[in-house]
C-alpha cells in the first residue's frame, strides 16, 4: 500500500501540535505497521525544515529531515503530472473550492500511486 501524507500529519507530530500531534502520529504508526509506503510533497518537506530552523540550528533542523527521509519518501512529480490534475478540474462544473480539492486529489494519485 503507498499513502500520501498530508503535510499537516507530518508537522503536527514534529512541532508537537496538542491536540492533533497523537492522531497525526497514530497514522504515521499505523502506515509503518502495515507495511505502507509513505510519501510527501517536497514542499511539506521544505515547510518542515522551515518551520523547524525557527527553533533549532541549520544542523538540527537538518538532522530532522533526514529522520523523516528514513520512514517517508518524497513524492516523484512533474510538470506533466500538475497539468493533468489542473485540466481535469477545469474541465469539472464543480466549485472553485471542489476543483482545487479536485485538483490536489489528482495531482497526488499521479505522484504517489504510480507502480
Amino acid at each position: 500500500m503507498r499513502v500520501f501524507l498530508d503535510t499537516n500529519i507530518v508537522l503536527d507530530v514534529l512541532l508537537n501540535r496538542p491536540t492533533l500531534a497523537a492522531d497525526s502520529e497514530a497514522v504515521i504508526l499505523r502506515c509503518e505497521a502495515v507495511g505502507a509506503e509513505m510519501f510527501i510533497s517536497w514542499h511539506g518537506l521544505a515547510t518542515a525544515y522551515y518551520l523547524l530552523k525557527r527553533g533549532r540550528t541549520e544542523r538540527e533542523a537538518l538532522a530532522e529531515v533526514d529522520k523523516i527521509l528514513a520512514w517517508a519518501r518524497v513524492a516523484a512529480t512533474s510538470d506533466a503530472s500538475a497539468r493533468r490534475g489542473s485540466t481535469r478540474a477545469r474541465r469539472s462544473r464543480w466549485s472553485r473550492r471542489s476543483r482545487c480539492n479536485s485538483e490536489l486529489a489528482t495531482q497526488a494519485s499521479h505522484l504517489a500511486f504510480r507502480p
